[in-house]
């Protein structure tokens, strides 16, 4: 279910973030204006546009249900977030607001492309998505590969959007175990803090071994594939800095 939930996010997050940043980089009227707004949601607190859509897919008294409903396709309303597959889709659609902030450094990135790459591509008869895929994407490799790592270490380790949409522990992400079991943990500690037999000592070293062990093994595939993004991790992460 972890890697679903890291999957579903890189596949929403950097191709719908390209779009936009590939958008504005035409400089369509108003392009400034678009850039704005895009990044808005990035400084609104995440908590509160979570409680917001959660309100909007709640099976009962969720807007999404009212409206289908309303218009006649009661026959489709569920419990979004009970199911696996709708489960994963509505929790990465709020998330779509932010990626504002992907498309500012995919922009930036973009603005490093010299204009004269995209004219030899026109002369020889290249359309829109040959420019992309031959021109574009081969040139963004280092902010591609900078862009999944932070999205998958972020996503990784994240538990807070499925604390607040997912009620289903069987759909819970990894990091979700890993809290409960903390607070689990936690718990006992304090139920047995005054306990003074060796059995109960040794009941409560082996959980915190077990809890160390568990942490430590869930970060492990991070540290795995980041020798594999290094050589391309500086150079991305330096995109639109400023030289001193």
């Amino acid at each position: 279910m972890t890697l679903l939930w890291l999957a579903s996010a890189l596949i929403v997050h950097i191709p719908f973030g390209l779009l936009l940043s590939l958008m504005l980089n035409r400089r369509p009227h108003g392009w400034k204006f678009l850039r704005v707004m895009y990044f808005i949601p990035n400084v609104i607190s995440t908590t509160a546009v979570a409680f917001m859509w959660y309100f909007i897919y709640h099976a009962d008294m969720g807007l999404l249900n009212a409206i289908l409903r309303a218009v006649g396709l009661g026959s489709l309303a569920r419990s979004w977030l009970g199911n696996t597959q709708t489960a994963l889709i509505c929790n990465q659609i709020p998330f779509m607001l932010y990626v504002g902030l992907t498309s500012i450094i995919f922009l930036t990135q973009l603005s490093t492309i010299p204009t004269e790459l995209y004219e030899a591509a026109e002369i020889d008869g290249a359309d829109h998505f040959q420019t992309l895929f031959r021109v574009v994407l081969p040139l963004s490799q280092t902010i591609l590969a900078t862009l999944v790592l932070f999205y998958a270490v972020g996503h990784w380790n994240s538990y807070l959007s499925a604390l607040l949409y997912l009620s289903d522990t069987k759909k819970m992400p990894l990091q979700m175990v890993i809290r409960k079991m903390v607070i689990d943990s936690d718990i006992a500690n304090m139920t047995t803090a005054n306990a003074s037999s060796s059995s109960g000592t040794d009941t409560l070293l082996t959980e915190n071994k077990l809890k160390y062990a568990i942490v430590m093994i869930s970060v492990l595939p991070m540290i795995a594939i980041y020798p594999f993004l290094q050589k391309y991790f500086v150079k991305g992460v330096m995109i639109g800095g400023v030289k001193g």
